[in-house]
């Protein structure tokens, strides 16, 4: 079940592997309420630098995708999210990283496993759509709700709006990898709707 057939990587759950990191490194949007940005911006350099260090030391662990080098979807990870920290405010970087981390992981992992069609003209599938989708608007609502401290000032049709945008954006992914433009795109999408 979480295997794709036919690949030796995928057999041995590497991929799993990639995206519960992916998910993990998340947490550290929590840190934007109270420390300042830049601060946490060092955080993010200095944890794509451990990474790098573990996968150098470790021979990849398996979090390197097949002709992967330097340049991976950790620093695209880390990429995005300081563009978006040079450019948006802190709630709105907090609403970009959990996108990414949250939505972009359950992408891979539904689209993996129950992916019901393909979209047309496109390489994700439905299912991983819905589970982008569900589980931004999941991640959000909560994460919200910690950063007002009630579920009461939390804005529903906001999150509905970034979370089908970014969705949507995620299915017709350019040549360009997704950490990249996706926390800077949950960010814009979240400032202009305010």
């Amino acid at each position: 079940m979480w295997s794709k057939p036919g690949t030796q990587s995928d057999s041995n759950h590497k991929w799993l592997a990639r995206q519960l990191l992916h998910l993990g490194c998340g947490a550290g949007a929590f840190f934007l309420k109270d420390f300042p940005m830049v601060l946490v911006a060092c955080g993010v350099v200095v944890g794509v630098l451990i990474i790098f260090a573990v996968i150098l030391w470790r021979g990849g662990l398996g979090l390197l995708r097949e002709g992967e080098g330097y340049v991976s979807g950790a620093v695209y990870y880390a990429i995005g999210l300081l563009i978006a920290m040079l450019l948006f405010s802190p709630e709105d970087v907090f609403v970009g990283w959990l996108i990414l981390s949250a939505g972009d992981s359950a992408s891979t992992i539904v689209g993996r496993n129950w992916p019901l069609w393909r979209w047309p003209g496109a390489r994700r599938s439905v299912g991983g759509s819905l589970g982008f989708f569900v589980a931004s608007l999941a991640v959000l609502c909560v994460g919200l709700a910690w950063w007002h401290g009630t579920f009461g000032v939390v804005p529903y049709a906001r999150i509905i709006l970034v979370s089908a945008v970014c969705a949507a954006a995620e299915v017709w992914t350019p040549k360009i990898d997704d950490n990249l433009y996706l926390p800077v795109l949950a960010a814009l999408v979240y400032a202009l709707s305010g």
